[in-house]
């Protein structure tokens, strides 16, 4: 169930990036998957799951509080490392919305993923001690 926590956080930051930056897109009048600005959302995707892996999400964390400190500060890493590189390009390769979009829905998302992760184990630890 661990693995489906991880897989379920991972797949939602995809989903939130995309699903973003597609409204972005549509509200403005550009195809987002024929411009350059898909590539650079992909890379996001990765900065921001390198993030959350880096802060022990979903399963390093042992509390509720820790879930929700470690989510915001994988988020802020996130949001700040993807502004550095735009700044250090001089140029808005996503845009703003998109970015910090994508931190505020991953705060609660890896608190959710985490205290997924924590039921799991918890039961699994349950069932070991059954037998």
């Amino acid at each position: 169930m661990q693995r489906v926590a991880r897989a379920g956080l991972y797949l939602g930051i995809a989903s939130v990036v995309l699903g973003l930056s597609k409204v972005h897109a549509a509200a403005h009048g550009y195809d987002f998957t024929a411009s350059a600005r898909f590539g650079w959302a992909l890379a996001f995707i990765v900065i921001v799951c390198f993030a959350t892996y880096a802060m022990s999400l979903p399963d390093g964390v042992t509390s509720r509080r820790g879930a929700w400190l470690a989510s915001t500060g994988a988020a802020v890493i996130a949001a700040l490392a993807m502004s550095i590189l735009q700044l250090a390009l001089g140029s808005a390769v996503l845009p703003r919305a998109v970015v910090f979009g994508t931190a505020l829905v991953v705060v609660p998302l890896g608190a959710l993923a985490s205290a997924a992760g924590r039921d799991a184990f918890s039961r699994e630890k349950d069932r070991a001690r059954c037998r």
